[in-house]
């Protein structure tokens, strides 16, 4: 066979393999390709959902964290609304416990004060029956057992209200035991004045002036003004033993000056705390 002739047909068939290796080639690479692009488009387009299901959890989030920090700052509003009633009411109730005892507290030193006078400073003078201050000196004394047995009454009444008992046990204690002076038999008959008799004089003081005043207790004028119709009967004994030389030296009115003394310190003392306590705390500023 004539060389160029299979020359030619050698290059003609290298021709024909080359442009079939080329079309296949170029048919493998677009249908990778295309398997690629299409891997890539899936690729964005699961980022994109993953993206924007993220996107939805966060505001989720957010919004969640939003309605507990709004819950929260609702819960802790009514919180501190709630302490700060209670607060109040606590006051309320601190003020309220010290008009009662500073009530008995008055009371107590008024009548504290008078019978010692009585003891020991010439009192019952005035009591002789040329004086003429006698009216007045005997209503004025009658007045300050009489003061004394209402603002026991007030604190009894009030003491399961308010918790006195808890406040201050020990006046309460020796308030007890000074009715109890009076009531008992060991110290004679003189000055003796039974519990119902406390108790009833206690009532008609606080009566006079309304059980739903702050201070209910009847002032010497009211008690003047009343006295012979409602208290004159109760204080015939104490008048009689009033008028007894040997009054100065009775057992139980030296016992009763003891209590008295000694309720009027642990009131006063407590009082006096309770007034330290409500002090502002002087700063920095405030000093000199």
């Amino acid at each position: 066979m004539d060389p160029r002739l299979l020359a030619a047909i050698i290059a003609g068939v290298t021709s024909v393999l080359v442009t079939v290796i080329t079309v296949f080639v170029t048919l493998r690479q677009g249908t990778q390709g295309r398997r690629i692009q299409k891997q890539i488009a899936d690729r964005q387009v699961h980022a994109q959902e993953s993206i924007a299901e993220q996107q939805v959890q966060v505001q989720k989030g957010i919004a969640e964290a939003e309605t507990r920090a709004q819950r929260d700052l609702e819960q802790f509003k009514q919180d501190l609304k709630a302490a700060a009633e209670t607060s109040e009411r606590l006051r309320t109730v601190e003020e309220e416990r010290d008009r009662y005892w500073a009530s008995l507290l008055d009371a107590a030193d008024d009548l504290y004060d008078r019978i010692r006078n009585i003891r020991q400073r010439g009192f019952l003078f005035y009591f002789s029956g040329s004086e003429p201050r006698r009216k007045v000196a005997q209503q004025s004394t009658f007045y300050r057992f009489a003061r004394y047995w209402g603002a026991v009454e007030n604190v009894n009444e009030a003491q399961a209200r308010l918790g006195l008992e808890r406040d201050n046990p020990r006046a309460l204690a020796v308030a007890a035991e000074i009715g109890q002076t009076f009531t008992t038999d060991s110290l004679g008959h003189q000055f003796m004045v039974w519990r119902e008799e406390q108790r009833a004089i206690g009532e008609l003081m606080r009566r006079g002036v309304g059980e739903a005043s702050l201070d209910p207790l009847l002032g010497f004028a009211s008690f003047v003004r009343r006295y012979d119709e409602d208290f004159e009967v109760w204080f015939a004994s104490m008048s009689a033993d009033l008028d007894a030389p040997q009054a100065a030296g009775n057992q139980r009115l030296a016992a009763l000056q003891t209590l008295l003394a000694e309720l009027v310190r642990e009131l006063r003392r407590d009082l006096d705390a309770a007034d330290e306590a409500q002090q502002p705390v002087a700063s920095a500023a405030d000093m000199p």
